[in-house]
């Protein structure tokens, strides 16, 4: 027998490490904890599953935070039914025990019934901070590739080569970023340029 607690760790919540203690104050023999980055998947989860035995404790910080919806959670009854499982699930106050706490079943299927809901607040919580993350590193990558075009062009390089190394798709893109960041169109002497002639023809083109 052992007893078993289970976290899927919100974005920036604060409730996070209140709930670790929780969990912690249960005694439990090991805790497993997924990300939210990790919310569709939840690898930590599958293993908890897979690992439960026949007389083990579960403790959830709440039955939306651990399934992903009624199906799982019928999976998850049938489970602790047939195997004799504890279940606790501390911020909905249920223990099927009726030990830490003594459920009405209007309760219960009070919490049943909101499932669905939570359950996807949860799961667009998830995608929204999977979202940002790729939007954040999208804008990171955009950015430093600004810094290389701003750099090489004030060191001198040909527009070709820039270019190049900065995969932009057009020569006018060059100057719509330099612009961009108030750089002057000049170059320093005694490198290969092109003609201030191109430039202005440049500059121009990015104003239309």
């Amino acid at each position: 027998m052992a007893r078993i607690g289970y976290l899927l760790a919100e974005p920036k919540s604060v409730r996070e490490g209140e709930d670790l203690k929780k969990l912690d104050e249960q005694k439990c023999d090991i805790i497993y904890k997924d990300v939210i980055k990790n919310e569709t998947t939840r690898p930590e989860w599958k293993n908890l599953f897979s690992n439960l035995k026949r007389g083990d404790e579960l403790f959830l910080i709440s039955l939306h935070n651990a399934v992903r919806g009624p199906r799982q959670l019928s999976l998850l009854l049938e489970l602790c039914r047939v195997q004799r499982i504890r279940l606790v699930s501390l911020r909905d106050n249920i223990d099927s025990w009726d030990d830490m706490f003594k459920s009405s079943t209007a309760h219960v299927l009070n919490i049943i019934g909101a499932l669905p809901g939570d359950t996807l607040a949860m799961r667009i919580s998830g995608e929204r901070y999977v979202s940002n993350k790729r939007g954040m590193k999208v804008k990171g990558q955009k950015s430093e590739r600004d810094k290389r075009c701003i750099k090489m062009y004030q060191e001198g390089y040909p527009i070709e080569d820039i270019q190049k190394a900065t995969n932009f798709s057009s020569k006018s893109s060059i100057f719509r970023i330099l612009k961009k960041y108030g750089v002057e169109f000049t170059r320093r002497t005694g490198k290969k340029t092109a003609s201030s002639g191109d430039e202005k023809r440049q500059e121009e083109s990015t104003d239309e």
